[in-house]
């Protein structure tokens, strides 16, 4: 089903979603967009959604390069399509899954849903 034809209230994401962890201090950071780090809203499989402002510009089917650190000195390059654009958030597909970083990425996704049980 097509993010469009969903019915209204019905997830339209192919992959679960998960919220990023307050403890952890996840961004992503655009290399050819500056250094400047956005924060992630959230993440699944297919992708993660990144809160913006009012400066950060991306366009519907543009493909991005990003940097997704865990912390300050561990980052997982990926390769992103930008799905949805909206006030303070935009959404990426991941472009290409094939690479040893997206499956480090799904590692992380794993881990944030062992740690969830756990958080008070």
């Amino acid at each position: 089903m097509s993010q469009k034809s969903a019915p209204k209230g019905v997830e339209r994401r192919r992959s679960v979603r998960k919220d990023v962890l307050e403890t952890f201090n996840v961004f992503v950071v655009f290399p050819k967009k500056g250094l400047r780090k956005l924060y992630l809203k959230d993440v699944s499989a297919g992708g993660i959604g990144v809160l913006t402002e009012a400066g950060d510009v991306f366009s519907h089917g543009d493909a991005v390069r990003c940097d997704f650190y865990i912390n300050p000195t561990l980052k997982l390059p990926l390769s992103l399509k930008v799905a949805h654009v909206a006030e303070g958030m935009t959404g990426f597909e991941f472009d290409d899954t094939s690479t040893k970083a997206y499956g480090a990425f799904l590692a992380f996704m794993e881990l944030l849903g062992q740690l969830a049980e756990f958080l008070e």
